[in-house]
């Protein structure tokens, strides 16, 4: 026998952001319509409220960019990207430093502020943001190249410039060894 409710089916809207326009329904005319109209925002993930998981810190940046990406679409300025990524990811709780200088040492040479990184998230994450119709091949090598000089083990290319974002998000790996058997 179905279950029968009286409750209005969810309508979820990609009107400016992932998941708003909840709308929920009362048998009360009055507070029905205050209801229905009101903008509600799912509960909040664990990751959002804890983040420092490597994976969960990449989830967001990813949850971010397509935000952002459904909300503007292709066609900005790199830069533009990287302001709406970085605001976006200070909301979510993350730490992040913008157009981070980067030195490294190479056999007893330091090489001082030798290149910059687009974001860098909770101080582990290299974050590189590139707004091109096309994915080269270099640009997960700029970034591993990033993630050898600074030590670090996990990256992410994002390009806004795609049609489709996930076209254009590439989780990028340094040092990674199979798990043997």
């Amino acid at each position: 026998m179905p279950i029968e409710s009286h409750a209005e089916p969810q309508s979820w809207q990609s009107r400016g952001g992932l998941f708003e326009g909840f709308r929920a329904s009362d048998p009360a005319a009055p507070l029905r319509e205050t209801l229905t109209t009101t903008t509600f925002a799912p509960p909040l993930s664990r990751r959002h409220c804890a983040p420092g998981n490597d994976n969960d810190i990449t989830g967001d940046i990813l949850d971010a960019a397509v935000k952002i990406h459904r909300h503007f679409g292709p066609g900005m300025l790199e830069s533009v990207y990287e302001r709406l990524l970085e605001t976006e990811l200070l909301r979510r709780g993350h730490a992040v430093e913008r157009q981070k200088p980067v030195s490294f040492e190479y056999e007893g040479q330091v090489y001082q502020d030798a290149f910059r990184v687009d974001l860098f998230v909770d101080g582990k994450i290299v974050v590189e943001l590139k707004a091109t119709e096309t994915m080269n091949k270099l640009y997960p090598k700029q970034v591993r190249t990033y993630l050898v000089a600074m030590g670090l083990p996990l990256g992410v290319l994002v390009n806004f410039g795609m049609d489709r974002l996930v076209d254009g998000f590439v989780r990028v790996v340094n040092g990674y060894e199979e798990p043997k058997p």
